[in-house]
């Protein structure tokens, strides 16, 4: 019987952890729900303050209108030490009358009477505003920079889906080469997933952006880049790039092209209510290093280029070995930092004998060289898919190639750092 005596205080407490889980969790909902709305937080964190600090005041006001104006305790010394008797209040029903003499009256007990002298006042803020944030102000001079966003561009998410939805491309004419059509997918990775409760998917950019697990600041904005599988009778297999491919007769868009593509190559159903298209970039002819020869034509078009993921969970992936080697999550953030290197593409490359590379080894580029896990895998952002991510995230595009001048002053500057 010992053994089961401690049933029913276990089960109570185990009660009492799942309402007080309940209610922890209902109320992080409601703190989610009003994360949105930014201007009616602070409005409201204004109101709590001015009411904390009229509670003090009227506090103040409440123990001047109990204390009585004369003192006896502070005359009975005054008394004592010159030897002398005098008055106090009375302690009995038998002694003089003697009324109760408020120090503050009654009618200048009001709350909104509020004297002061604003210069002290001022002073006095300063004064404890320095050496509050005495650390922080040292930490903005000492790299040179101010926590606000006024008078900058910023480069959040809300900037780059307006930029993209907004964006007006040339109508595209068609040539005698084969077109091409990439999607560039971006989604908002928050880092806990655990409180977000299930709502129905938004289906247009706006909806995304009220969601209560966007304006948390719990996390950070993602572009998705491939990278392809590496074939000895293709020089430029191995490299970073958007998934896609080269349209097909059976496509009857772009759109169509790109839904297919990443279908095959990474599993991913782009039509399905997890992605929702937000605009295109203007279409790229792909020429020769000399710029002579047409060797293709870039196609995001049709809002068959940039999407958007509106699910905080990204579906599984399903690469296709032969087309795709590994999937990178890469942060905007991280990107903005423009951390442009030189590089040499094809330098290591991995080709059968006798077959030629488009341009010589010797040749630098620049590029965003990705963090991953593994030091053996450096993959490089370079070419047409980090001007097209540039674009994307509203960086000025960098150029083709760099030129001699260009690699000496990069290489000065990095040896510099």
């Amino acid at each position: 019987m010992n053994d089961f005596s401690n049933e029913p205080a276990e089960g109570a407490t185990f009660s009492m952890m799942a309402h007080t889980s309940h209610y922890e969790r209902r109320f992080q909902h409601l703190l989610d729900q009003t994360t949105p709305y930014v201007p009616h937080r602070w409005a409201a964190t204004g109101v709590l303050l001015i009411l904390f600090m009229l509670r003090i005041y009227i506090l103040n006001l409440f123990l001047a209108f109990l204390t009585p104006k004369f003192d006896p305790s502070v005359q009975l010394d005054t008394q004592a030490n010159e030897m002398e008797e005098g008055p106090s209040l009375p302690m009995k029903n038998d002694e003089e009358f003697k009324p109760f003499i408020r120090r503050l009256p009654e009618f200048k007990f009001c709350i909104f009477d509020i004297p002061v002298y604003w210069p002290i006042l001022l002073g006095y803020f300063i004064i404890l505003f320095c050496l509050t944030m005495r650390r922080q102000i040292g930490h903005m001079i000492r790299y040179r920079y101010i926590p606000f966003d006024l008078g900058k561009k910023s480069y959040n998410l809300k900037y780059i889906i307006d930029t993209i939805t907004t964006n007006q491309v040339s109508e595209f004419e068609p040539g005698l080469v084969r077109n091409a059509s990439v999607a560039a997918i971006i989604r908002w990775r928050p880092y806990i997933t655990d409180h977000i409760l299930s709502y129905p998917l938004p289906a247009t950019p706006a909806e995304f952006l009220n969601q209560c697990w966007i304006n948390d600041c719990h996390g950070e904005a993602e572009i998705l880049f491939i990278q392809r599988a590496s074939h000895p009778t293709d020089v430029w297999s191995g490299h970073i790039a958007f998934p896609g491919g080269k349209d097909e007769p059976s496509d009857k868009s772009h759109l169509d092209t790109v839904i297919r593509e990443c279908r095959e190559e990474i599993g991913l159903d782009l039509a399905s209510p997890h992605f929702i298209p937000l605009g295109t970039l203007e279409h790229r002819k792909i020429t020769s290093l000399e710029g002579k020869k047409l060797i293709m034509t870039l196609v995001p078009h049709e809002t068959g280029l940039v999407f958007l993921q509106v699910s905080p969970i990204t579906p599984e992936f399903s690469l296709q070995i032969s087309e795709v080697a590994e999937t990178y999550w890469i942060s905007i953030r991280y990107l903005l930092q423009d951390p442009i290197v030189a590089y040499a593409p094809f330098i290591d490359a991995n080709l059968e004998p006798g077959q030629k590379v488009p341009w010589p080894t010797s040749v630098r580029v620049p590029a965003i060289q990705f963090k991953t896990a593994t030091e053996s895998s450096t993959p490089h952002l370079w070419g047409m898919t980090l001007r097209m991510t540039q674009d994307i995230v509203g960086m000025k595009p960098s150029r083709t190639y760099m030129t001699e001048e260009e690699y000496k002053e990069f290489e000065n500057k990095q040896a510099k750092l």
